[in-house]
């Protein structure tokens, strides 16, 4: 009996020899699982401390709770045990930013734990700075994002990458009063910087160009990404108003003018007068009546401005003293002028008499022919083709003349 017994306890104690260490990984992530195994088969698994790790008690799968330790032994069937400690490391604090994204915008990730590192599981989709956080939208898709601290653990969200429209399609200079339809696919709405520019339906991406300057088109989606482009609106030529004085003697010169800027100027007919381009320096040439012409060009087309101007003959200078010339241009007012036939005639004065006022045709045929008094508004209406028309105002002490362009 006593033989036996000895032999029972050196078999036991031969296979407690035999027993092998505990392999698996030494430390893990809470929220994190791995596994224990022993060569030594049919023991059993415990925890010392289960707020800390937990294992099964037969596969020896441990599952991290919360940062610490625990030691983990491995109970042989035939009894003896043998123990290793484990290290259950903390994760990195939540993850802070944006879960979505545009492609090709940034945004930025940050976390409280300091020291770790950043990384995509796709950088197709997404590319992030390792260090700074600092993310690019590559494609439309989603990626995850995670930061791993410096014991290797990591957090991790999931960000989307939305899809840009297409390119706006549309040119990027119109004029005032020009209309357009704009086309894009997605279902987004149209919008415009600057309404008093341009304006734009918010569905249908009809655009009106109102007034000069640039304003700035955008296509939005559901998700909020949107392509933008600017359309500078440039206004219609405009020639604005020639004055000046409307008649010059032969081999003199006057100079005209025009509010708008950046013009031609040119001559209907070069042997009764020329211009100079950039001037607007008449020079008498022969007697007669030249139409000078005022011309504005730009992208949305030419404005011509009309200016009508008679070349007197010497003779008739002679006749005429300087202060009587310029009763011609200060005294007798035609308004409007040009006009459309419709307008009115007064000879101011310093005394009030009789006079009479003949208007002719630019081959002197007499069109209307009527006695006023000097300092009288007479309005009158000329049914008669556009064109030029002389106006001849008689008096006692003298004659003014004028002319009248009907457009």
């Amino acid at each position: 009996m006593k033989k036996t017994i000895l032999i029972l306890i050196l078999l036991s104690g031969a296979l407690n020899l035999m027993a092998q260490p505990i392999t698996g990984a030494t430390s893990v992530c809470a929220g994190s699982a791995t596994s224990l195994t022993d060569a030594s088969p049919g023991g059993i698994w415990a925890s010392s401390t289960l707020s800390v790790a937990t294992i099964d008690s037969f596969s020896g799968n441990l599952n991290g709770i919360a940062p610490g330790t625990s030691i983990i032994t491995y109970y042989f069937s035939g009894g003896g045990s043998v123990s290793a400690t484990i290290t259950v490391n903390a994760l990195p604090a939540a993850i802070s930013g944006t879960s979505s994204v545009c492609a090709g915008s940034a945004i930025i990730f940050t976390d409280a734990t300091t020291g770790g590192l950043w990384s995509s599981s796709n950088n197709l989709v997404a590319m992030i700075d390792d260090s700074t956080g600092v993310l690019v939208g590559i494609s439309g898709d989603t990626a995850s994002i995670y930061y791993t601290g410096a014991n290797g653990c990591s957090k991790s969200v999931l960000v989307t990458v939305n899809a840009m429209p297409p390119a706006i399609i549309a040119t990027s200079v119109y004029c005032v009063g020009a209309t357009d339809t704009l086309y894009e696919i997605g279902g987004g709405t149209w919008s415009t910087s600057t309404p008093a520019i341009i304006s734009i339906g918010a569905a249908a991406g009809n655009i009106t160009g109102l007034t000069q300057g640039a304003a700035s088109i955008t296509y939005t989606l559901p998700s909020g990404c949107a392509a933008y482009k600017t359309i500078t609106v440039n206004p219609a030529a405009n020639a604005g108003t020639v004055t000046g004085n409307d008649f010059v003697c032969l081999s003199n010169s006057t100079t005209l003018a025009s509010n708008a800027c950046c013009g031609v100027w040119s001559s209907s007919d070069a042997s009764i007068a020329s211009v100079g381009s950039l001037t607007g320096t008449v020079n008498g040439l022969a007697a007669g009546v030249v139409m000078i012409k005022y011309g504005v060009t730009n992208s949305c087309g030419t404005d011509t401005a009309l200016f009508a101007l008679e070349i007197l003959s010497t003779d008739t200078c002679n006749k005429l003293s300087v202060n009587n010339l310029n009763l011609v241009k200060t005294v007798l007012n035609i308004i409007p002028n040009p006009s459309n036939g419709e307008f009115s005639i007064t000879l101011n004065s310093d005394k009030t008499e009789n006079s009479v006022v003949v208007i002719t045709n630019i081959t002197g045929d007499k069109v209307k022919e009527f006695n006023t008094l000097t300092n009288k508004k007479n309005d009158i209406k000329l049914d008669t083709p556009a064109g030029i028309y002389f106006i001849t105002v008689n008096t006692e002490h003298g004659n003014y003349n004028g002319k009248l362009v009907v457009e």
